[in-house]
């Protein structure tokens, strides 16, 4: 026997052992006793990670649901959601927008409220969690405009619904398959994506640094300076939407 076609195969059957394992967040089988209710204790503990946001997800499902949850600790992203909104989207140009975010009218438009909202919201997240009871359904169920769908008139068995766990964010959404056929598929790439707020009124007519001063500012306006970069910062951080990958597969 060729001896370099004994190294070839033993070379191809070391490489087929080294595969990667295929990507992505193993569903699991579906869990009997599961209620969309915004609470944790009836999932498995195994679940998967975003690494750099820190998002922990997993979906369970059967002939008829797919349910899937997320976990959201970090406090940015949680008051970024709950002011703006958040759309998951299923596949490219269908997605479900919940929660929907405060009325543009509640939304903060200086760095003042968004100080206040992220104060109040530190430890106790309920106040802006009772305000979230609908959706939107975007490119869905052969609709052109968005329809609003309270509690009430869910398509199909859809049932979204939101909740805090310690200090972190839930979210649990139940999907009824023959409407949102895509999650039935092997592999599923789904993608959250925040809303974003606009620049912040208190701010205008001012530079990055807000100084106003004269060619010597006292030890009072550079304070004043550094808190308005501050409040700026903060800010600045709801101008982007964040954007947060979750792949799953079937076995």
């Amino acid at each position: 026997m060729n001896p370099w076609n004994c190294l070839l195969t033993v070379w191809m059957a070391a490489a087929a052992l080294q595969l990667p394992a295929q990507p992505g967040c193993l569903v699991l089988p579906a869990q009997a006793a599961f209620v969309p209710d915004g609470q944790a204790d009836d999932w498995p503990a195994a679940d998967c990670a975003d690494p750099k946001r820190g998002v922990r997800y997993a979906m369970s499902r059967d002939s008829a649901f797919a349910r899937l949850l997320i976990r959201i600790p970090n406090d940015q992203l949680q008051h970024q959601i709950l002011i703006c909104g958040m759309t998951l989207w299923l596949a490219p140009g269908q997605g479900i927008r919940f929660p929907i975010g405060l009325p543009a009218s509640q939304q903060p438009s200086d760095t003042y409220t968004l100080q206040y909202y992220r104060e109040q919201l530190a430890q106790d997240l309920s106040p802006l969690l009772r305000d979230q009871p609908y959706a939107e359904l975007i490119g869905l169920y052969g609709r052109k405009e968005p329809p609003m769908l309270a509690d009430a008139s869910n398509p199909g068995g859809l049932s979204l619904a939101l909740g805090q766990e310690g200090a972190d964010l839930l979210l649990e959404a139940e999907l009824p398959l023959d409407g949102f056929p895509m999650l039935a598929a092997a592999s599923l790439r789904l993608e959250l994506e925040t809303g974003r707020l606009g620049r912040p009124s208190d701010l205008r007519g001012y530079d990055a640094a807000g100084l106003n001063t004269g060619p010597v500012p006292t030890r009072l306006d550079l304070a004043e300076s550094a808190a308005r970069q501050r409040r700026l910062d903060q800010y600045s951080q709801f101008t982007t939407p964040a954007r947060i990958k979750l792949r799953l597969r079937a076995e």
